[in-house]
């Protein structure tokens, strides 16, 4: 059974290749599926068997990378209760959008991006090809107030409140939008689509 307050209801839900996610009208997020390369994030609470939630959880996003123990979730640790077995504090769970992708998850939290999961076309923007589980938002974006995400197999595309459009990982067959096949490791901005 997941714990959310009584009477919550969840007001929008995306589904990934073998992972889905919700969001709560507190505006929580929770994720179930294959947990492999934190597709799913770090959790809390809970039924956790092995490379799989069979139960949703919550998936904490954090303030900052500091509210975390470092445990990257892979061990059955999920990395969000303290040394003690106490909860992390986080004020940052005001999540208003989620995209996941085949392996990776993309969500939006006081208008800024978070990405996580599989990175092997750097589909996360993080500038990288490491996976995480610890949602991260991509350095190129610290400062851009987003309003959508959307994640497909290997890439990933955001909005801005400005209406700038964003993309980044695999290339191939010109999914970026960016005039060629390269690979993005970080959001590049569309240019086709800016006003002259």
């Amino acid at each position: 059974r997941v714990r959310t307050p009584r009477g919550a209801k969840f007001i929008a839900s995306s589904v990934g290749a073998e992972h889905c996610c919700i969001i709560s009208d507190d505006q929580k997020l929770y994720g179930w599926g294959k947990k492999s390369n934190g597709r799913i994030g770090r959790m809390d609470g809970g039924k956790s068997t092995g490379s799989r939630v069979t139960i949703p959880k919550q998936i904490k996003i954090p303030s900052d990378s500091n509210d975390y123990d470092g445990n990257d979730g892979v061990d059955g640790n999920d990395g969000v209760d303290g040394v003690d077995g106490s909860k992390k504090n986080n004020n940052n769970e005001n999540v208003t959008a989620v995209s996941c992708g085949q392996k990776h998850t993309g969500c939006i939290s006081n208008s800024r991006l978070y990405m996580f999961g599989n990175n092997e076309a750097g589909q996360l923007g993080l500038n990288n090809l490491s996976a995480t589980s610890l949602p991260t938002t991509p350095p190129a974006l610290l400062n851009v107030t987003i309003a959508s995400v959307s994640c497909g197999v290997n890439h990933s595309c955001a909005v801005s409140r400005l209406g700038e459009c964003w993309s980044w990982g695999w290339g191939e067959n010109g999914r970026l939008g960016l005039g060629d096949e390269s690979k993005r490791l970080e959001p590049c901005l569309v240019e086709a689509l800016k006003d002259d």
